[in-house]
């Protein structure tokens, strides 16, 4: 389907009003690629408290942005390990506690041992998102930006 087939589709073109009210194609495009970098962060939990700082802070849609964050759960998943792996490799520490068992066996042999382990864990977790999330995020960004500037008209002031 070309551009122009979604431009006129009456079910997209209300999609599109619901989520664009507003907003120009630069604000739904970093909406978007905030949503999804917040997303993917390596820490479950987190994305509750920090989507709605930034959403505010950069005046961002905080509709898409929830949206998009909760889609990338999957991605989450699947790229969490990754994450750690790069960080550990940047920082040069060894990965220790990646399983259920693992992390049993560290707190039944030192609690405090095991709380600075998982918390290393967390460092290169979150080491390894912003090496990784960030260049893909302004590629996506660029992405999303020239797709929206294509599909939807702005209004031009003058």
């Amino acid at each position: 389907m070309s551009i122009e087939g979604l431009k006129s589709n009456k079910f997209i073109k209300r999609i599109m009003l619901l989520f664009t009210q507003g907003l120009s194609a630069k604000a739904l495009a970093l909406s978007l690629s905030m949503g999804i970098f917040i997303g993917v962060i390596p820490i479950w939990g987190v994305t509750n408290f920090i989507l709605p700082i930034i959403a505010i802070r950069f005046r961002l849609n905080i509709a898409i942005m929830g949206a998009v964050t909760y889609l990338a759960i999957p991605l989450q998943l699947f790229l969490w390990k990754d994450f750690i792996r790069l960080g550990e490799y940047v920082i040069g520490t060894e990965h220790t506690l990646l399983s259920v068992d693992a992390i049993r066996e560290a707190f039944q042999k030192s609690f405090f041992q095991a709380l600075h382990d998982l918390w290393m864990e967390v460092l290169c977790g979150l080491s390894g998102w912003i090496i990784l999330g960030s260049p893909v995020t302004l590629l996506l960004f660029a992405l999303f930006w020239i797709l929206f500037r294509l599909v939807i008209k702005e209004k031009k002031y003058s």
